[in-house]
This record gives structure tokens, C-alpha cells and sequence, in this order.
């Protein structure tokens, strides 16, 4: 069970599936709404009119008049560390936002160099860059619909 929680969970959520769907509605001239669509624009207009909007919290947030002389000193992180993290991770999480399967980052060794350049220029300009990402990645992926 420690190797696959998630086999466990599927077979426990068998017994308890229980299906809530909302059975009739009415609009605002009193006619039953049974349409699913209908139902949906119903209850959102409902919320919407409840919805109040309030002022952000800005009073408490100090600005800072100049840049902080405080620099962070960052370990330069290795192809190994990498490496290392990815042999660690867990086949059975989703894929991130990049699209990328667990599987694939913990089964394609060649990953790590480029990941490895991308967290290094990543932590030195304080950026994510998308594009360097997709260029670092793009020669080891072959297919071109893992990215949207």
C-alpha cells in the first residue's frame, strides 16, 4: 500500500461513491429548470449578486523606500542534485503545469542537465523563463504537443 496509495484509494472509493446532482431549480419567473446549462447559469447569478467586493489590506504592507543591501547566497546546484531528485520522485503524482509526466522526468536521465541549467539561470535572474524552458527541453522531447 506504501508503493501505490493511490490503488488503495480507488478500491476504498468503490464503496463509498455516492452521486449529488441538484434536481430542479426555479428561474425568476417561476418555471422549473431541469437543463443542467440553465441550472448552472441560475446559480450563477445567484452568487454573483451575493458577491461583495472589498478593499484589499494594503495599510499594513510597509513599502520600502530602497532596495535592500541584503543579498542571498545561493548554493550553485549540481547535475547530481538533479539527478538525485528526480530518481526521488513519486510515480503515482500528476504532471506539473509544464505538462510533463513524472515518469518521464524520473525515467529520461537526460532531463537533468538541462533542468539543472534552467534552476541555475532561473535562481542568478530571479526569473522562470517559459521560453528557455521549452528550448532546454525541446531537444530531449520529440513530440511537440507536450507544449500548449
Amino acid at each position: 500500500m506504501k508503493e501505490n496509495p493511490k490503488l488503495f484509494l480507488n478500491y476504498a472509493r468503490n464503496f463509498s461513491r455516492t452521486s449529488s446532482t441538484i434536481d430542479v431549480l426555479e428561474d425568476q419567473d417561476g418555471k422549473t429548470v431541469n437543463d443542467d446549462f440553465a441550472k448552472a447559469n441560475i446559480l450563477n447569478e445567484f452568487f454573483t449578486s451575493v458577491q461583495t467586493n472589498e478593499e484589499p489590506l494594503l495599510g499594513d504592507i510597509p513599502i520600502a523606500d530602497e532596495p535592500s543591501q541584503n543579498k542571498i547566497h545561493f548554493k550553485h546546484i549540481t547535475e547530481l542534485c538533479v539527478s538525485r531528485k528526480m530518481n526521488k520522485l513519486l510515480l503515482n503524482k500528476a504532471c506539473g503545469p509544464d505538462g510533463l509526466h513524472v515518469n518521464v522526468l524520473k525515467r529520461v536521465p537526460a532531463f537533468a542537465q538541462p533542468l539543472n541549467l534552467l534552476f541555475n539561470q532561473s535562481v542568478l535572474t530571479s526569473t522562470i523563463p517559459q521560453d528557455t524552458l521549452r528550448k532546454a527541453l525541446g531537444s530531449v522531447v520529440t513530440t511537440t504537443d507536450q507544449w500548449h
